[in-house]
């Protein structure tokens, strides 16, 4: 049983990293280009990605299947951007491309659960065709958003890795209180064993 709850622990951690994973990748930024507007439909999305081929690029940041097409706004909400990037797994939010950090992320100014045609709890950003509402721009863009948008990707890996830090902490004392716990089951039941071979006539049987 604590082998199984042990495997069980470093599998959780496993996914738990994987998911709190940069999936920055320079390459991504030399498929950036602008555009006008982007996909409103499964259609238009697959004919766009087609055209884009992103599984062509030469890159190593993941599996070719896992480099794709995406269709964001930039990390400023200025303009659309068409480009090729690993997959990002949405928590509810808009998702778009930080040009500084070369990767696709949630916006977490735009809670796209909120609007009036909501997106999913989780989403993967390839279905952001799914949510028009991401893709509205904003007017205007002060140095001082600017700089507050290029430091937004390190802001986001450092809360991803304390919250992974402290799942694993969580998951570290459960495991140790449930050890514990096995152990002291184990040594009452060698006493109790213990006092009833010595109490009477029979034979000492160890129960497990």
């Amino acid at each position: 049983m604590a082998k199984h709850i042990f495997q069980l622990y470093v599998y959780i951690f496993t996914i738990l990293q994987v998911s709190c994973e940069s999936k920055s990748c320079n390459v991504s930024k030399t498929t950036m280009v602008e555009v006008k507007r982007c996909p409103k439909t499964a259609e238009e999305w697959n004919i766009a990605a087609s055209l884009k081929n992103c599984s062509a690029v030469h890159q190593s940041c993941v599996p070719s299947y896992e480099f794709k097409y995406h269709c964001v706004k930039n990390g400023n909400s200025t303009i659309l951007l068409e480009v090729c990037g690993p997959v990002w797994r949405s928590a509810g939010y808009c998702v778009e491309y930080n040009e500084a950090g070369h990767i696709l992320q949630d916006n977490y100014n735009e809670n796209c659960t909120i609007f009036s045609k909501p997106c999913s709890r989780t989403y993967i950003s390839t279905d952001i065709y799914k949510y028009q509402g991401c893709y509205e721009l904003v007017t205007s863009d002060t140095p001082i958003d600017r700089e507050k948008r290029k430091h937004s990707w390190g802001e986001r890996i450092t809360i991803d890795k304390i919250i992974l830090v402290g799942v694993t902490i969580i998951l570290s004392l459960v495991l140790l209180a449930f050890i514990m716990y096995k152990k002291r089951a184990h040594i009452a039941r060698i006493n109790k064993n213990a006092i009833r071979f010595l109490s009477g006539p029979g034979r000492y049987t160890e129960q497990v």
